[in-house]
């Protein structure tokens, strides 16, 4: 039983408040200043020399000018009599230890704590003092609801010479300091310690607020270490069903395995957790029970397309509350704007050029990282509105705007001369902040660009960098020609995916290199269009891989370090090797210099949803959105994440955003009807979706369309109707990137529901004639053999399906 010391130094000791591995820490009264503190008395040994307290007395006093109503307050440091002790404020209340024993919290307290805590952290970082111990026990929570962080900064500057053996104890070494369940993948490995290691232990802090629990609870040190570097934590709503998607993902983010994936600062996680709405969960109702029979024949269907369609290219993001911050809530820090659609005052096949300077000032603007730049495809939608300025700002969640007029006065005889009148308007007063007229040759529009963004920049108040200010004013090309057909190319890279859209595209890049071979910017959209053209399997040669590679190369020995060409080189990895790990390095490359890209976040999400880091993807595909709100392209993608996730509320939620903002895609109707299939076993609601898709876009010979509409007559019963569905198909097979069914294995199913078995065994031979056709040509075409080794099993030979399938 230890002894309770009368008094130590001036301090007049009261009673004992706590313990740990660093030592006790009594209520004493100070005599001299007439109050309370808390005097923690070091544990012997701790300090094991006098040059070891002087560097723990200089520690001390950095700590001391940490002043934040989140972060206990450092007084003094000293030594009695061989005893050495810390002064510190004394804070009433409980520990968040004693607070969450009970159980996991209300989410309104975790979002109110979690800010407190963040504040803290924030406030610490800026004075480049890292925690390194933060945890439940050393977080207090004062009778007014005032969290403070206590011990700021010990884990540092105390290191004992033996580390305790329990999980839940302070281990330190003098490259290793923390408590084992806390501390992040980076700490176990000895690695320097930064900003992110805390915000790691404040994730853990935050999980056990919600769910009571600790991510890893693996009971020997050597199996706590081995989870924390190596497993996924169990999902918080997997623990606790009413944790709130958004909180689920803040919690995941802050326990990323990976630093640079974690939030960046406790400030980003602050603004995330003040969002934070607690939003009440329903537990999902089962459809109906299906006939064992009819779910049996369609099964083979089924099997193959619950795969296909959960890794289509389409994005997912959070919940409702999270698609409000994506529509209109902003970047964090960072001025948001907007460059709307510049208007086109010549003849309307000068459109193209119009976008072209809309879209290069954009990509000048986005390279700077103090803005938040809206990406053109949401921009677009805002082409001759007649909505007002507060109105689109609100929209968009942007502080400024960005408009003009453009006009390209094209002359035989002399010089064609370009004609630009800019302005900048700020959103909350309708304040014009600059505008200019510019009419310059047509070769100068590079600088006019350039200084165009330079003055908006300039207006805005924002520094700089230097590779920012080159990258501002680069010149792409010096050929007018070769930028006409470059302009052409990207426009229809923008229009959309389909293989025509797509070639064109890829023509006008060839041709702009062919004008100026010296073009690297082309050469790396060249580079991106091939690969993609390979990934949507319109061309699966590897001569088209071949001629991907030789493009960025050719980009990359024209201008070393372009980040355009670092995108294509990382989408080059994922769609033709998927080498993932490639992929994201080159991503991140280019996300140094160009970090309003929305296309580099999806890239990122897409290669992370093949990965199986499902919360990491979401986090991308929400910053995404947050660039381009209005591109109901990546709600599929925060949607279909969530649908892996089988979080089909969520799913809903950006189904709905997503076909809400497009009445011309298809196959966005097609996958919100495949939502209630596969969600609730519901085809009526399906079948509704698929009623609003005819109204909305009339009848359209989509595959995707098509498909939706058989499984949905297949599944109530109403196979003739499937088969008139069916036969509404132009093509010998529906087919996307992702598979490849001939019309007659669905018929062939179809027949064998309706007990046709001539029928059916006619429609199998078909396919399989087919099929075996098509791999002749096509022999690593895994779409083919999936739908073979079904034609073979419903033609009973059964090793020859089993083979495909393998």
């Amino acid at each position: 039983m230890t002894v309770l010391p009368e008094k130590i130094g001036p301090y007049t000791i009261t009673r004992e408040i706590g313990r740990g591995g660093m030592g006790i820490v009594y209520l004493a009264h100070d005599t001299k200043l007439d109050r309370d503190v808390a005097v923690k008395v070091l544990s012997t040994g701790m300090l094991a020399d006098e040059s070891a307290r002087k560097r723990f007395r200089r520690e001390a006093l950095a700590l001391s000018r940490l002043n934040h109503p989140n972060i206990e307050t450092v007084h003094d440091f000293d030594t009695q009599e061989g005893v050495d002790f810390l002064v510190m404020e004394y804070i009433p209340g409980v520990t968040l230890n004693e607070t969450i024993a009970a159980g996991a919290l209300p989410e309104k307290v975790i979002a109110r704590l979690g800010v407190q805590l963040a504040e803290g952290l924030t406030a610490a970082h800026d004075q480049g003092v890292i925690h390194r111990d933060l945890k439940p026990g050393n977080l207090r929570v004062t009778p007014d609801g005032r969290l403070k962080i206590l011990d700021f900064g010990l884990a540092k500057i105390l290191q004992p010479r033996t580390p305790t053996a329990t999980t839940q104890s302070v281990t330190m070494t003098p490259a290793l300091a923390g408590t084992l369940p806390y501390m992040a993948p980076e700490q176990l490995q000895g690695e320097k310690a930064d900003p992110r290691t805390d915000i790691y232990a404040a994730g853990v802090v935050l999980y056990e607020m919600a769910t009571g629990k600790l991510p890893f609870s693996e009971e020997l040190s050597s199996q706590m270490t081995n989870a924390i570097l190596h497993q996924t934590p169990v999902s918080p709503r997997a623990m606790k069903p009413n944790v709130s998607p958004d909180l689920e993902r803040i919690i995941l983010k802050c326990l990323d395995k990976e630093p640079e994936n974690r939030y960046q600062s406790a400030k980003e996680l602050g603004v995330d957790l003040r969002r934070l709405g607690v939003l009440e969960t329903t537990p999902v109702v089962s459809g109906p029970s299906r006939r064992r029979w009819v779910g049996v024949a369609i099964l083979g269907v089924v099997a193959v397309l619950v795969l296909v369609f959960g890794y289509w290219k389409f994005r997912t993001a959070d919940e409702q509350g999270q698609t409000a911050d994506a529509e209109g809530g902003g970047i964090p820090g960072r001025k948001m704007i907007v460059d709307l659609p510049f208007e086109n005052l010549g003849p309307a096949e000068d459109e193209y050029f119009a976008a072209g300077m809309t879209e290069a000032i954009t990509s000048r603007l986005a390279v700077v990282s103090g803005l938040g730049v809206i990406s053109r495809k949401s921009a677009i939608q805002y082409a001759n509105t007649d909505k007002s300025t507060k109105q689109i700002g609100e929209e968009l969640g942007v502080d400024y705007l960005l408009e003009g007029t453009v006009r390209w006065a094209r002359q035989s005889g002399g010089a064609s001369r370009v004609m630009i009148t800019p302005q900048l308007i700020r959103v909350r007063d309708d304040t014009h902040l600059w505008a200019e007229a510019y009419e310059r040759v047509i070769d100068d529009i590079f600088e006019v660009q350039s200084d165009i963004a330079g003055k908006v920049i300039e207006q805005l108040g924002v520094i700089l960098l230097e590779p920012e200010r080159r990258a501002l004013e680069a010149r792409p090309t010096d050929v007018i020609e070769a930028y006409d057909a470059y302009v052409r190319g990207i426009q229809y890279t923008h229009r959309s995916w389909t293989e025509n859209d797509m070639l064109i595209s890829g023509q006008m890049y060839e041709q702009a290199v062919a004008l100026d071979p010296d073009f690297a910017l082309a050469y790396a959209h060249l580079s991106e269009f091939h690969s993609r053209f390979y990934w949507f399997f319109y061309d699966r040669s590897e001569e088209r891989l071949a001629k991907a590679k030789e493009a960025v190369e050719k980009a990359f020995e024209l201008e070393p370090g372009l980040p355009e060409a670092h995108v294509a080189q990382g989408y080059y990895y994922y769609w033709s090797d998927l080498d993932y790990d490639r992929a994201l390095e080159q991503f991140s490359i280019a996300l140094k210099s160009q970090p309003n890209n929305s296309n580099l976040f999806l890239g990122m999400g897409y290669v992370q949803r093949r990965q199986g880091k499902f919360e990491q993807a979401l986090a991308n595909f929400v910053k995404a959105l947050e660039l381009d709100p209005f591109n109901p392209e990546i709600y599929l993608h925060p949607a279909n994440t969530h649908q892996l996730l089988r979080d089909y509320e969520a799913a809903e939620r950006y189904w709905d955003r997503a076909s809400s903002l497009s009445t011309d895609r298809a196959y966005i109707w097609a996958w919100r009807a495949w939502l209630y299939l596969t969600w609730q076993g519901n085809p009526e609601k399906a079948r509704r979706v698929l009623e609003e898709a005819s109204q909305a876009i009339g009848t359209v010979n989509d595959p995707l369309l098509i498909l939706a509409w058989v499984l949905v007559e297949m599944c109530v019963g109403n196979y003739q109707a499937a088969l008139d569905r069916l036969s509404l198909a132009s093509v010998d097979a529906l087919s996307t990137q992702f598979y490849f069914i001939p019309k007659a294995l669905l018929s062939a199913q179809i027949h064998g529901l309706m007990n046709r078995p001539q029928l059916a065994r006619a429609d199998y031979e078909t396919a399989r004639a087919l099929l075996e056709t098509k791999l002749q040509e096509q022999p690593q075409d895994e779409r083919l053999h999936s739908s073979l080794g079904i034609a073979y099993a419903g033609l009973g030979r059964v090793e020859e399906a089993i083979r495909e399938g393998k």
